[in-house]
């Protein structure tokens, strides 16, 4: 039974690529524009190929990357972010659970307010100041510690009641065509 697996794009582009150009050029591959062509960049997987063999699903991954942009490759029948991987320009990386969603380019993370919060001095909030003319903690004794020279000693002089594994006898096994 021969492989097929089914071909998904969701908007995603390869770094350097200027997105209006790699939506043109998508949209010629396929003959799309308009709402039709938008839904391909909406960020929400959609399959475009479906039942394809492995050397025709790598042949439109590769026309979708000289085209600057990323698919995702899974077993014909199969939802994309079930897989763990995915196939992009690099290589394998972690799929998405969830569908992508598009995110405003300018949008910012806000601001948090300082307004809510305040000092309190260092003695009243419970802590113990330091100060440089305390003595640092003493260091542990080790003087009742030595060194066995490099390459001395044995595991099983540490260890004697584990006894190695026998490695079994393979001389009867042979191979045959």
């Amino acid at each position: 039974m021969k492989k097929t697996f089914d071909v998904y794009f969701s908007g995603e582009l390869l770094e350097g690529y200027e997105p209006d150009r790699v939506k043109e050029a998508v949209g010629k591959m396929f003959g799309l524009s308009g709402p039709r062509l938008e839904a391909l960049f909406s960020g929400v997987p959609v399959r475009v190929k479906k039942n394809l063999g492995v050397d025709k699903a790598g042949r439109l991954r590769k026309a979708f990357l000289e085209l600057g942009a990323l698919v995702q490759i899974v077993p014909a029948g199969e939802e994309p972010g079930t897989l763990p991987l995915s196939i992009t320009g690099s290589g394998l990386r972690l799929a998405p659970r969830e569908p992508l969603k598009a995110e405003p380019a300018d949008r910012t993370a806000p601001l948090p307010d300082p307004g809510r919060l305040s000092l309190v001095p260092l003695e009243e909030s419970g802590k113990r100041e330091t100060t440089s003319e305390e003595e640092p903690p003493p260091l542990p004794d080790t003087s009742h510690l030595q060194v066995l020279p490099p390459e001395s000693g044995t595991l099983e002089e540490y260890a004697p009641s584990i006894k190695p594994t026998p490695i079994p006898d393979i001389s009867r096994l042979s191979l045959e065509e």
